[in-house]
């Protein structure tokens, strides 16, 4: 998309260059839809194991945790501190009031998502959608 920004740019009188306007809308639109499938399909990818974290670093020295903490937060590819570093990171994406916001945001950045749509629908260059569906209706048969 942000190729197809700056191939289909313009320059206005003024000598502004301005990304494609088809592009930089649709861009908006998608993103405002992907967004938070993306944060459904990390959801599910983490499971509960983002809230069933060790409450520090402390819990990885304390003779009582560790030994458990390597045992059960290890998976078959990572140690356990660097699986909780992870886990870490994805409640900061997803459950903090920083990943909250954060969301909130990249949902409307751009304005609301019919406003994003709106806007791509009077920017798309319909005559050059039905130039290729007619050029695609009228190759010779194989």
């Amino acid at each position: 998309m942000l190729d197809g920004q700056e191939a289909n740019a313009t320059i206005d009188d003024e000598g502004v260059v301005w990304p494609s306007r088809t592009a930089l809308y649709s861009v908006m639109a998608l993103q405002s839809e992907i967004n938070p499938r993306m944060i459904e399909i990390v959801r599910e990818l983490s499971g509960a194991a983002m809230i069933m974290l060790p409450s520090s670093t402390k819990d990885f020295e304390s003779a009582q945790t560790a030994a458990d903490i390597e045992r059960y937060f290890r998976s078959a590819n990572t140690d356990a501190r660097s699986r909780v570093a992870l886990m870490r990171l994805v409640w900061d994406f997803i459950g903090s009031e920083f990943g909250s916001r954060l969301q909130q945001y990249e949902k409307f950045y751009g304005g609301a998502s019919f406003l994003s749509k709106m806007n791509m629908y009077r920017a798309y260059d319909f005559k050059l959608a039905d130039g290729l569906v007619d050029d695609a209706l009228n190759l010779p048969a194989l």
